[in-house]
């Protein structure tokens, strides 16, 4: 997890689906439907992610694949990933995918997993995001945003922030050069 990032935090409160591998001693409290104090083996419950990774861990969990990468979900992405509105699916989509790669046991369901994500990100929705952003000065970007999850608002706005600094330059408008945001977004998502 980053380091106190509120994009992280939110994205660890995302309920994941969950079967219980042993009983759980006084956990009812997880399960509103619950009758006893103890939740028995083999229950399916959601949880957020920071708690069922933790569990995961342990071995008293095992995660299921979330909604938005289950294979109908990847089907929709490969087929056009710059057109598939990935904040319907999940906000949070690639924050999540990342958190919950490591909990997936299967490794064909993980490489999938890990294959759509990339898909996602690269390629055509990246040069699609980049260059919106740079070539979008005083424009109404409202609907080209509308499907872009948190973190591709987070590296729109950075182009866009660098695209006008870029104008400015070019107008000789300001005194100093400073270092594009887009770089440091690059070397703190290397350093997590």
């Amino acid at each position: 997890m980053g380091y106190y990032t509120i994009q992280e935090l939110v994205s660890e409160e995302e309920r994941i689906q969950c079967v219980f591998q042993t009983d759980a001693t006084d956990c009812s409290f997880l399960d509103p439907s619950a009758l006893g104090k103890d939740l028995a083996a083999n229950t399916k419950l959601e949880l957020p992610l920071w708690m069922a990774a933790a569990l995961a861990r342990h071995g008293t969990v095992k995660t299921l694949v979330p909604t938005c990468l289950n294979s109908r979900f990847r089907n929709v992405v490969k087929a056009g990933p710059s057109a598939a509105n990935l904040r319907d699916m999940n906000q949070y989509y690639f924050e999540m995918g990342k958190k919950i790669l490591p909990l997936i046991e299967d490794d064909e369901e993980g490489q999938a997993i890990d294959d759509i994500l990339r898909v996602a990100f690269g390629g055509e929705r990246y040069k699609a995001i980049l260059d919106h952003s740079m070539n979008s000065h005083d424009e109404d970007t409202t609907e080209f945003t509308r499907k872009l999850t948190e973190f591709e608002k987070e590296l729109f706005q950075a182009g866009l922030d660098d695209a006008e600094d870029f104008l400015s330059w070019k107008r000789r408008d300001n005194d100093l050069i400073k270092c594009a945001k887009v770089i440091h977004m690059k070397k703190r998502k290397r350093e997590n």
